[in-house]
């Protein structure tokens, strides 16, 4: 009898019915869920983070802008003065040819030349190829040419009478687009351009063209 009434008091297994602990909702089910983990880091110790990967990053980040800005900065010249360099030499071929070619013809030329690369400007510097301080390499070698393959063959002959050929090797000195980095001159920056052209004043209409010199074998 008495075993009978503590079995319907606390159940089969020992526990009370009606729900243990119904006086407290968390044992109820009522917030049985569990609460989200909270950051052990303060929100003004993250902000400090981000701060000083800020001022960690900042250095490297102009670092590559200014690579970046210079290499543009060099090819911008490199490509006004292969401009200069092709009106240059396309002057001279045609100025030699005209006159007949030979070495009595040769200043003539390159004076043509001259006049042409000084009408084009390499960073609003005008490409003076009489100037050694400015263009310290200018190399011209005059022949013939005749087609290959893969381009045309040059032959350096300055007494060439047929077929002329001009080939015209340039480096100028231009200023770097920052002049100075930690207190350190970075000075100028030298960049350089090659073409040739050929030039036959039997051809119809005769006309000065810029050629792709061959492959030496």
């Amino acid at each position: 009898m008495m075993g009978t009434r503590c079995r319907e008091q606390w159940g089969f297994f020992g526990v009370r019915q009606g729900g243990v602990g119904q006086g407290n909702g968390r044992l109820a089910g009522e917030e049985t869920g569990f609460s989200a983990p909270r950051s052990g880091r303060p929100p003004w110790r993250r902000g400090a983070v981000v701060t000083v990967w800020t001022l960690l990053s900042l250095p490297i980040l102009m670092t590559m802008l200014f690579v970046v800005a210079e290499v543009a900065h060099l090819w911008q010249a490199r490509t006004q003065l292969e401009n200069a360099v092709e009106a240059a030499v396309l002057a001279a071929v045609q100025e030699w040819g005209l006159r007949g070619g030979g070495r009595r013809n040769l200043e003539a030329a390159m004076a043509a030349g001259r006049a042409l690369a000084e009408a084009n400007a390499v960073h609003g510097a005008a490409v003076r190829l009489g100037d050694r301080t400015k263009a310290p390499r200018v190399v011209w070698s005059f022949g013939s040419a005749l087609p290959a393959d893969n381009g045309c063959r040059f032959t350096p002959d300055p007494d060439a009478a047929a077929r002329f050929a001009v080939v015209l090797q340039v480096a100028v000195r231009t200023p770097r687009l920052c002049r100075a980095v930690a207190g350190a001159a970075l000075g100028e920056a030298t960049v350089a351009a090659a073409s040739a052209a050929f030039f036959d004043p039997g051809e119809t209409p005769p006309r000065p063209r810029l050629i792709r010199l061959a492959a030496s074998p």
